[in-house]
């Protein structure tokens, strides 16, 4: 179980959020031969002018569940008013605990919603809390935690400078949120963000960049420069902010060789930082 684990958390780290189907296929195995025989064959009824007619698809809804798929649009927009409403991160994770709009919080009994500062010029960007986080509650308390304060202490920072935060503050399972669950937390993450004031959000993987922008994009070309966001720091007033997208600490762990491109995404939030943001 814990090898199954180990790579699903490497596709994560790699950016490979997105299964293709519920269950694998075997693409090398011989496919069954089909039975031509007529008793084996199911007819359906005859519609008009003699064809077949469609099966019928009958639609079910649980009431034990919370609701998801159709009513999506309606609870993004509930997100972004509860999260508007909060003006400290205090407010805002007691909130995000107190909706029934988010299957996790049923599921998932720990939240990591954040560690460091309240407010800082750097945020660093997780998609979700790591296992050891999950029984710390702090996140990056465990071996990615370790290469993170190496990073940080490479540009002059420190965890008692930066705050930290996660798109998905449970840890999901398998380690990656749902395209659905991201999304109806984006209001929450954007709020946090904003109540922290960075200047700068450094974000650790695919899923992470995903999960703040609401765009999937190709993250070896978004990797490597300046992006930029807009965040709502009062009921009127927009204020950018700049994100910096770069590898995440486990792929770093794994992939060795690609530490000198996260070097020079490190150099350039040291720089900018000096610049003042």
């Amino acid at each position: 179980m814990d090898d199954l684990a180990g790579i699903l958390e490497f596709y994560r780290d790699a950016g490979v959020d997105t299964p293709l189907d519920d269950q694998p296929v075997n693409r090398l195995a011989l496919p069954e031969p089909a039975d031509m025989g007529p008793s084996q064959s199911p007819q359906r009824p005859a519609g008009p002018a003699g064809r077949e007619a469609m099966p019928t698809v009958v639609a079910t809804s649980s009431n034990d569940t919370p609701a998801t798929g159709q009513d999506l649009p309606a609870r993004i927009a509930e997100a972004n008013e509860i999260a508007r409403q909060a003006d400290t991160i205090d407010a805002l994770r007691e909130a995000l605990v107190q909706w029934d709009g988010i299957d996790l919080a049923q599921t998932v009994p720990t939240m990591v919603f954040g560690s460091g500062p309240e407010t800082a010029a750097l945020l660093v960007l997780a998609d979700c809390p790591e296992r050891q986080d999950v029984s710390g509650e702090q996140l990056w308390s465990g071996a990615g935690g370790r290469m993170v304060d190496m990073m940080l202490a490479a540009i002059g920072q420190s965890r008692a400078d930066t705050r930290f935060a996660a798109a998905c503050p449970w840890r999901a399972p398998g380690g990656i949120a749902t395209d659905e669950q991201q999304a109806v937390l984006r209001p929450f993450l954007l709020r946090h963000i904003a109540l922290s004031q960075p200047k700068i959000v450094l974000t650790f993987g695919q899923t992470a960049l995903k999960s703040l922008t609401g765009q999937q994009g190709n993250f070896l070309k978004d990797r490597g420069r300046w992006h930029e966001i807009e965040l709502a720091v009062t009921d009127e007033a927009m204020e950018p902010v700049a994100v910096r997208p770069t590898f995440h600490p486990h792929y770093l762990m794994k992939n060795p060789a690609q530490k000198r491109l996260t070097w020079a995404d490190l150099l350039a939030v040291k720089s900018r930082l000096a610049d003042g943001g």
